[in-house]
């Protein structure tokens, strides 16, 4: 497995919470777990993202964990720093010559 290069971890400065979706209620309502708090670093700019599916999203913002995170996924409910929990619009996992280092969030 891959690691980001320790100067850029050290750019790293704020804190996410993730709470994993659980399943809805019998009305539709996410349900989530326990939330669990990242250490990352937040991008607040508006502009196109290339998706994990190939296709471009417009999004608010991303969110560089320096760690892969497979079980992240889009129906997962993130709190930013700002205390805002945006939806998601995609996750995705990057490689270097060594294997997988890195995950972006990016957010609505």
């Amino acid at each position: 497995m891959g690691a980001l290069d320790p100067e850029l971890v050290a750019l790293m400065v704020d804190t996410i919470t993730v709470a994993p979706a659980t399943g809805r209620t019998a009305s539709g309502t996410a349900t989530f777990g326990a939330p669990v708090s990242l250490t990352c670093k937040v991008d607040w700019k508006r502009q196109v993202y290339p998706s994990a599916t190939g296709r471009d999203v417009v999004g608010r913002g991303i969110v560089y964990l320096p760690a892969v995170h497979p079980e992240i996924t889009t129906e997962d409910r993130v709190t930013l720093p700002d205390g805002s929990s945006p939806p998601l619009l995609g996750v995705q996992t990057f490689d270097d010559e060594a294997g997988p280092c890195y995950t972006t969030l990016i957010f609505q």
